[in-house]
């Protein structure tokens, strides 16, 4: 079994993908260069420093690990500027020296695919670099095969989607096996709301990628059990924004469409949601239902720190929190198609995954 975050293998036909190092000091860049090469990159270059490398002149599509911060060359306007230019061919991970919440938000605002900090999340580094990395070839197969002509627009994004959430399912089990539960729940309660056929099968491929962001963020930060420091919320409620950024500059409507979902699906009904404090209508309705099973399926699944929630109790949590986190159109809605009596299919809460 591949050490996860090791290269993808190398063929004819699957080229490695280029993982360009800009603006890192010399002790860092060694240490990570050392990292990606015994995870298996080949295809590694250091970029010259910042007074001879404009970044969205000269990188080549690949992934870039940029340094920002103390000690660094380039800061998030750096990031903002390459990732508006090369939004489609390019996938930015942010590395600093020291720790910021300011800086993490500041990147990832500007575009950031994933934000690490160094030497602390050094066992996170080939994890990351690994998950942006099979993001960015996802990406750039996509284009391959719309450029050839052998899809719609419609059939890429669906096979764009298809791809991530395999990659979901590979990298991260558990993760994969809850979106895909999610995306069952949310395209039945669609239905059971009165949406028709196409917006429920839209709803379906996108929330299978709502939490593609999580990829991202340190393992250690997900899996932290009691009491999170500020600087470990920080980096989970990132996870909004750098699932949008890794679906950034590529695709069509539904493509689109799954990157609002994965930016808003943690915003509150009156407001007090993240990353932006949307309130009511302001909230994508995809994003609307996509919390609520989310929510649920988060209470009814076992983990490591706690135990599971019984239906009936998860049930009661989501009334208790409608009108303040959910909207109660989609609680009521919802608690309609778990307990059997949707309409629209008739279907049964998948616990098996």
């Amino acid at each position: 079994m591949a050490h996860p975050g090791a290269a993808a293998p190398q063929t004819a036909m699957n080229p490695a993908t280029p993982v360009q190092l800009a603006g890192l000091g010399r002790d860092t860049a060694s240490a990570v260069l050392r990292a990606l090469e015994q995870a298996g990159y080949r295809n590694l270059v250091t970029l010259p420093t910042s007074q001879r490398v404009r970044l969205q002149d000269d990188v080549v599509p690949g992934v870039v690990v940029v340094g920002v911060g103390a000690g660094s060359d380039y800061d998030p306007d750096a990031i903002a500027a390459l990732f508006e230019a090369r939004a489609p061919d390019v996938r930015v991970v942010a590395l600093a020296t020291r720790r910021s919440q300011a800086l993490r938000a500041e990147s990832v605002m500007a575009g950031a695919s994933a934000y690490l900090t160094l030497p602390e999340d050094h066992g996170e580094l080939r994890r990351t670099v690994g998950a942006v990395v099979e993001v960015f070839r996802a990406h750039k197969e996509s284009r391959v095969v719309a450029g050839l002509g052998l899809r719609s627009g419609a059939d890429g994004d669906l096979a764009l989607l298809s791809r991530l959430g395999l990659t979901l399912d590979r990298l991260d089990t558990e993760l994969g096996r809850h979106t895909r539960r999610v995306s069952h729940l949310a395209a039945e309660t669609a239905a059971a709301l009165g949406y028709g056929e196409p917006f429920c099968a839209a709803l379906r491929y996108a929330a299978r990628v709502h939490d593609l962001g999580k990829l991202v963020v340190p393992l250690s930060t997900l899996t932290a059990q009691g009491e999170l420091t500020g600087a470990q919320v920080a980096a989970i409620r990132s996870h909004a924004r750098l699932g949008a950024n890794l679906l950034a500059g590529v695709g069509g409507e539904l493509v689109a469409f799954t990157r609002e979902l994965a930016l808003r699906h943690h915003e509150w009904w009156d407001g007090g949601g993240y990353p932006d404090g949307l309130s009511g209508a302001e909230v994508p309705v995809s994003a609307r239902i996509v919390a609520v099973a989310d929510a649920f399926d988060a209470m009814t699944s076992h983990r490591s720190y706690r135990r599971a929630r019984s239906l009936r109790e998860a049930a009661e949590e989501l009334e208790r929190w409608s009108g303040a986190q959910f909207d109660p159109e989609v609680v009521a809605a919802f608690l309609r198609v778990v307990g059997g009596q949707s309409a629209a299919r008739g279907c049964a809460v998948e616990r098996a995954g």
